[in-house]
């Protein structure tokens, strides 16, 4: 029985994930269409959404977060980021920025939180932040490896950390 187990983890395990995942097929995704395809990992609609697990855009695919959107996330989950490993287009404007938000400061021992992680590779496409907010993470914006991205007019507030590389 111990032996049957164990050969169903490995025959499992390359296709269990943590969160939701794009199809790495060349699509370009909104808010929206998470909302759509995710099956509950991403919640809202109107600007304002939730994310409820841990998202990942994968290499060949894009991210397009329309200026105005509020992106929340689920306090009740330990570990939390949307993770870009392909592109992400967040373009805000002075009057309408992107929030990306946890309720209330998270971090402590352990604690990973952050509303944007990039780990893309060197096939990943030029991501641009523009406009946008990060507040009451652990780290405000990680940063995996190198990865092209331009940074305009962001700010990250009451995080641990604020943007680590």
């Amino acid at each position: 029985m111990k032996k049957m187990i164990k050969g169903l983890f490995v025959l499992l395990a390359p296709v269990m994930t943590w969160g939701y995942s794009t199809l790495d097929t060349g699509v370009s995704w909104s808010m929206d269409d998470l909302v759509a395809n995710s099956g509950g990992a991403v919640t809202g609609t109107n600007f304002n959404y939730q994310l409820n697990e841990n998202i990942f855009i994968k290499e060949n695919d894009i991210l397009r977060i329309a200026s105005g959107t509020t992106i929340t996330y689920d306090d009740a989950i330990s570990w939390s980021a949307l993770v870009v490993q392909g592109t992400l287009l967040a373009r805000g404007t002075e009057d309408r920025s992107i929030l990306f938000t946890f309720s209330e400061l998270r971090g402590g021992v352990g604690d990973k939180d952050r509303p944007l992680e990039f780990s893309g590779s060197t096939g990943s496409s030029n991501s641009v932040l523009e406009w946008i907010i990060c507040e009451n993470a652990d780290y405000g914006l990680l940063i995996k490896h190198s990865t092209p991205l331009t940074l305009k007019n962001c700010t990250f507030r009451n995080n641990n950390r604020g943007m680590y590389a």
